[in-house]
């Protein structure tokens, strides 16, 4: 039984150790991206307008077009 534990022990400290080395990468990768970018966009809305299997069409409302998405670290 107590090999049986250590093992699982074992197991689960590798792999959360992994996922937070991978969870660190991806914060950098997101440091480097533009953070204080504009929710709504042409772009993506004409992406899906031009798209025949969306299933929906996209509208720019403009009640939102100065709603910005921002990043904070705890």
């Amino acid at each position: 039984m107590a090999p049986t534990i250590l093992l699982l022990v074992t197991f689960f400290l590798a792999f959360s150790a992994s996922y937070l080395s991978i969870g660190e990468a991806e914060i950098d990768q997101l440091n480097g991206l533009k953070l204080n970018s504009h929710i709504l966009q042409e772009s993506i809305a004409k992406q899906i307008n031009e798209n025949p299997g969306a299933g929906w069409k996209a509208a720019i409302n403009p009640r939102f077009s100065n709603v910005t998405v921002s990043f904070q670290l705890p």
